[in-house]
């Protein structure tokens, strides 16, 4: 299984100048699509993101959609007060403090049914949520450079 995983994902993009989009790995038999990165209006903003839609090719269901996001408010909405009351598995990834909601049924496959949060700072992180089923979260976060998105999140993305 972790062959098949390893070897569905390949290596960032490695193109200067387009934006955040080398952040985000390519997925083999998954189309991607970048999306516009969303900016809180004024001159410094503190809260903005970018995200990509993964659509799988072959014979199954499954939409992925990785975010990179930074907002103030993300330090008391994964506080470890506030996750004590979610029905969220705490993992480690790359050694980052992750938490994996998993709400597998099969009659929801049009819905979110997993989701991982990884905590990359206190205003800061990587969000991937699943709908359908396939590859496991945890492994495809392994595979992005925390430090680059760290680095990335310090500023807004650019058109």
């Amino acid at each position: 299984m972790l062959t098949a995983i390893a070897f569905a994902l390949s290596t960032f993009a490695a193109a200067p100048d387009k934006g955040w989009e080398t952040l985000f790995p390519k997925l083999q038999n998954f189309d991607r699509k970048i999306g516009e990165p969303s900016t809180e209006k004024g001159d410094k903003p503190a809260k903005y993101g970018q995200s990509v839609v993964y659509e799988w090719m072959g014979g199954r269901f499954e939409v992925l959609t990785i975010t990179l996001a930074r907002d103030p408010k993300f330090k008391d909405q994964y506080s470890a007060e506030a996750m004590k009351k979610e029905k969220a598995e705490k993992l480690e990834i790359n050694k980052k403090t992750a938490y994996l909601w998993d709400r597998m049924k099969a009659d929801d496959l049009d819905k979110v049914n997993r989701r991982l949060v990884v905590l990359l700072a206190d205003d800061k992180v990587l969000e991937i949520t699943q709908r359908g089923g396939g590859l496991e979260l945890a492994d495809i976060a392994k595979q992005i450079d925390f430090a680059k998105v760290v680095k990335a999140l310090e500023s807004p993305p650019t058109k």
